[in-house]
């Protein structure tokens, strides 16, 4: 299985990333509100703030992480943001479900923030393929 390299992503900025990625899932939270599931689209809004803020906290612990010279430096962090991310998306989920939001569009919502990431990690790294491409003279 071969890794994703974040770095790029993190060194060219990530907010644009963010940016493409409330702006996909408040589409489909729209969406789903103007069909006329008001109750699931606020869930499906909610997951997706959850989301996003899960990948902020990723990306700021890969940006934290990279200018520690030493790789168990930089493991140790990235560890220390992974536990950051788990208890504060377990602690707002908890708090969505005391507030009896509808569960399964909270969960959707997280969900496909997550997987509208990977789509655009693939759309990067195909960028990203093409432009080293073009400087190797491929």
């Amino acid at each position: 299985m071969k890794m994703i390299d974040f770095t790029p992503l993190v060194t060219m900025g990530y907010k644009k990333v963010l940016t493409r990625l409330a702006i996909a899932s408040f589409a489909v939270a729209l969406a789903v509100k103007m069909a006329g599931y008001r109750e699931l689209a606020s869930g499906l809004a909610l997951g997706g703030a959850v989301g996003l803020l899960d990948t902020l906290i990723m990306f700021v612990g890969i940006q934290r992480s990279l200018p520690q010279g030493e790789p168990e430096a930089a493991l140790k962090t990235m560890k220390r943001f992974r536990w950051v991310r788990r208890i504060t998306a377990g602690a707002l989920v908890i708090v969505m479900l005391k507030l009896k939001y509808h569960v399964f569009g909270v969960c959707m919502g997280f969900l496909l923030i997550h997987i509208f990431l990977i789509f655009n990690l693939i759309f990067i790294a195909y960028q990203l393929n093409k432009k080293q491409g073009v400087k190797k003279g491929v």
